[in-house]
């Protein structure tokens, strides 16, 4: 059978698409793309934010409306179960817990398989080593939709990654819920320094990439393994608020003097770092002086990019009953002026890269011009005589930057 497996929200839910993938793949059925008419579609989805389950089901209703069988998983099936059986009886429903048995029943098999197969389609893979959330911020629903963290053992991590390597892939990113919990759940004998230093030991995969990390999480430890070739340049740690009034509102276990001092620490140990963030405007409570506030505070970190979102009110969260709720006409309009921010702050960072020689992942390849991104989170274009393929790794010098791409060539006169 054809089988359309579509993936929305974290690099949880695609490392776990990935694992659903080599299952069907393993049984001998084949992959559709979203657009195209398949006997079945996987729907993994996200509820983060009400735009997230509107989104679910649109593509709940397009699957039924073109009679296929539909499978429905992931957050938003995990919190709105009951509504979406009662819009869409004819879908089925797995839990997130529940979800690698879509393997068993789409193959009529009763048994789980285990097996580390990643589609050869993917470049980068994803690999999973924590799950839930323990933090509870007062506006997120993801703990209620996944749960307490739990983490995956290291043999489990390292034998996934070796598996990955013999693949020939040059690059895995590291992914959780909440990456930064990895080992909490197991009595202090792990963390996710020890998992680094693990995996450079027992793998040679080229580069390790992480998702995001909280400020809080960021010890010495963590940076002298972070200055580790094979651990690329590249921190996302999100902020949400500039000022200490939001984020004591939000439940974050940081002030911003805290965030500031962190980045600047990172920056100075690693000067070409890659260091991202995302921000929520228009939470409870934010007026203008607030958000102001926040926004010169934003401004002055010395941040690579910026990843922007109003505030998404969730029933069932402690801020959805906050009051002070925001208007969605300030939110878009403060949001815009964040994105501009977060445009310059792209735009400045690639620049100061040119001259720099780095190694890339490629990603594309067309009539001999190649897309790529390096270990500091910089796209690249460049043009090569060499036939190169996607997933391989190579090194350029960084040309000239535009605002959110610099044009490269190969170095070495390759």
């Amino acid at each position: 059978m054809k089988i359309a497996v579509v993936t929305m929200g974290c690099r949880s839910n695609q490392a776990e698409s990935a694992q659903i993938e080599a299952g069907l793949l393993r049984l001998g059925h084949s992959l559709a793309n979203a657009s195209e008419q398949a006997d079945i579609c996987v729907l993994n989805t996200c509820t983060v934010t009400a735009k997230a389950d509107a989104q679910c089901r649109r593509m709940i209703r397009k699957a039924v409306n073109a009679g296929q069988r539909v499978i429905v998983t992931g957050c938003s099936a995990e919190m709105n179960r009951a509504r979406l059986l009662q819009v869409f009886p004819e879908i089925e429903l797995f839990g997130n817990d529940d979800k690698q048995n879509i393997i068993n029943v789409i193959g009529r098999s009763s048994k789980i398989l285990h097996e580390i197969i990643t589609p050869p389609t993917r470049h980068r893979p994803v690999v999973k080593v924590q799950d839930g959330c323990d933090n509870f911020c007062s506006y997120c629903i993801v703990p209620y939709a996944r749960g307490r963290s739990r983490s995956r053992s290291m043999h489990e991590v390292v034998s996934e990654v070796a598996e990955l390597e013999s693949m020939g892939f040059n690059e895995i990113v590291l992914s959780g819920i909440h990456l930064g919990m990895y080992g909490q759940d197991t009595g202090g004998h792990t963390d996710l320094p020890q998992l680094l230093k693990e995996l450079l030991v027992k793998t040679k995969i080229p580069r390790i990439r992480l998702s995001s990390l909280e400020v809080n999480e960021i010890n010495d430890e963590f940076l002298e393994v972070l200055s580790e070739e094979r651990i690329c340049n590249h921190l996302h740690l999100p902020l949400q608020s500039g000022h200490d009034a939001i984020l004591k509102a939000m439940n974050r276990r940081y002030t911003s003097r805290d965030y500031e001092a962190c980045l600047l620490s990172i920056r100075n140990r690693s000067p070409d770092i890659c260091l991202g963030s995302d921000v929520i405007v228009g939470f409870p409570g934010e007026n203008d002086a607030s958000f102001n506030e926040s926004e010169s505070f934003i401004e002055r970190l010395p941040l690579s990019y910026l990843h922007v979102f109003p505030y998404s009110r969730r029933e069932g969260t402690p801020a959805a009953k906050m009051s002070g709720q925001i208007q969605e006409t300030i939110k878009k309009e403060r949001s815009q002026r964040l994105r501009q921010a977060g445009a310059v702050m792209r735009k400045d960072f690639i620049r100061s890269q040119a001259g720099k020689i780095e190694t890339a992942l490629v990603e594309s390849v067309r009539l001999g011009e190649c897309c790529a991104t390096t270990g500091n989170y910089i796209k690249v274009i460049f043009e090569s005589r060499e036939r190169l393929i996607k997933g391989s790794l190579v090194t350029v010098r960084l040309d000239e930057g535009f605002s959110d791409y610099c044009r490269a060539h190969v170095a070495n006169g390759r």
